[in-house]
């Protein structure tokens, strides 16, 4: 996972990683007021946190000056290099908790 600072974009922090032999993953983010967590989920339900307690707050008008229409979707990168990995994604779901 990637945190990508809004009021220095050219900074980002690497805030969790592992080493993954699954073809499959499921990713959670879990927003609680400003804080944020993400976690991988194995087929079998084990969960493994990759970053908590992630503050959210820049993603604020206050912050960020204006509205700014925060949005939350996926996307495969290679750091800006060419390769061969691939990613594919079979869904994306956003629901409130109860």
């Amino acid at each position: 996972m990637t945190y990508h600072n809004v009021e220095r974009p050219w900074q980002k922090e690497i805030c969790g990683e592992m080493e993954w032999y699954s073809d499959t993953v499921l990713l959670e983010l879990a927003a609680e007021g400003q804080k944020n967590t993400f976690t991988a989920v194995e087929e079998d339900g084990t969960r493994h946190v990759l970053a908590d307690g992630l503050d959210g707050s820049f993603l604020g008008s206050e912050t960020a000056g204006g509205f700014v229409g925060a949005y939350v979707g996926m996307f495969a990168s290679g750091n800006g290099k060419e390769g061969s990995n691939f990613a594919a994604f079979d869904f994306f779901t956003y629901r409130p908790e109860e």
